[in-house]
């Protein structure tokens, strides 16, 4: 149960690991706990083993969370746990972040019964996925429905105009704990390097995010492979997991640069791993405002980018 004296809401998603749209649910959720609100993290869990991470890192910052268990598409039992949940704790607003996130949490909350409120990410994952676009496809249909729309940056904000002319939507950029990535010591940075297999005179460049198309992680890993033609002393690290881990592992080996290419996996300690960087490259073929590139530049990173989404407007 919440606080009785505030007001209880839901923020909901679902996804993989602790990521951009993840890291704007957990600051978001932080940050509403010193006000009139009390947030609940809801994660929809999929079968990816890493789908319950958001829950544990809310949990860690001292935010409530509950899990929600899916067991496939279009899952009615999820929406009946849901709204259980709704009811049991009063809640009196639900924020879902994502297609999925807005089919499930929108169903339970039973349309014109509980405000709602739905933060819009980027669909880049429906350009690949054909279960993505069914989700979008219905997307489209639920968000003509709530109550108030929000876009993560300019971007996103277009693409909602131009889809939904009849709904006004709000812009509230991305934004992040500044202080957050500017408390590693230069000890820490260095005990990094050095656990990462990485010399003071190297060079380090990271990238971070899901193993996932849209994030043209192939184009990362050929760019690797040309600069280690002319640098001896460079090295690469790709964290995050997803389902072209394979395939990009795969890329690694056949560039022969698997001694310089670490891939990290989901990590928990990302503003440690970006102080030991030298440098951060986001390769993307599609993003709104990405969360990582605030960081690293939040950082004191130089950061290499490609012309994608509100990129442009911050570098």
């Amino acid at each position: 149960m919440g606080n009785s004296s505030k007001k209880n809401v839901l923020l909901l998603r679902s996804g993989v690991g602790v990521f951009g749209a993840e890291r704007v649910v957990l600051e978001l959720a932080k940050g509403l706990m010193d006000t009139e609100y009390h947030p609940f993290v809801g994660v929809i869990q999929n079968q990816d083993p890493n789908s319950t991470e958001l829950a544990k890192a809310a949990e860690r910052e001292g935010v409530p969370a509950i899990v929600f268990e899916c067991g496939g598409a279009f899952d009615v039992g999820t929406i009946r746990t849901i709204r259980e949940f709704i009811a049991d704790n009063q809640i009196c607003l639900i924020n879902p972040h994502g297609y999925k996130a807005n089919f499930y949490g929108l169903a339970a909350a039973g349309v014109g019964k509980l405000p709602s409120l739905a933060t819009i990410h980027p669909w880049t994952e429906t350009e690949y996925n054909f279960r993505a676009k069914i989700y979008t496809f219905l997307d489209k249909t639920w968000l003509r429905l709530v109550d108030e729309l929000v876009a993560v940056s300019e971007n996103v904000q277009e693409i909602l105009q131009k889809m939904l002319p009849q709904k006004q939507c709000t812009l509230i950029s991305n934004g992040i704990d500044v202080q957050r990535f500017q408390q590693v010591t230069p000890e820490q940075r260095l005990q990094y390097r050095k656990q990462l297999g990485v010399a003071e005179n190297d060079l380090l460049i990271g990238t971070i995010g899901r193993l996932v198309p849209e994030k043209g992680y192939q184009y990362f890993i050929e760019s690797a492979a040309a600069l280690s033609q002319e640098l001896p002393n460079i090295k690469f690290a790709i964290i995050g997991d997803g389902e072209l881990r394979e395939d990009l592992v795969s890329q690694t080996r056949k560039e022969n640069i698997s001694e310089r290419m670490q891939f990290l996996g989901v990590r928990n300690d990302i503003p440690e791993l970006i102080a030991a960087m030298d440098a951060y490259v986001l390769s993307s073929v599609s993003e709104g405002l990405p969360m990582v590139v605030l960081e690293a530049m939040a950082a004191g990173k130089p950061v290499i980018a490609t012309s994608v989404g509100d990129v442009p407007k911050i570098i």
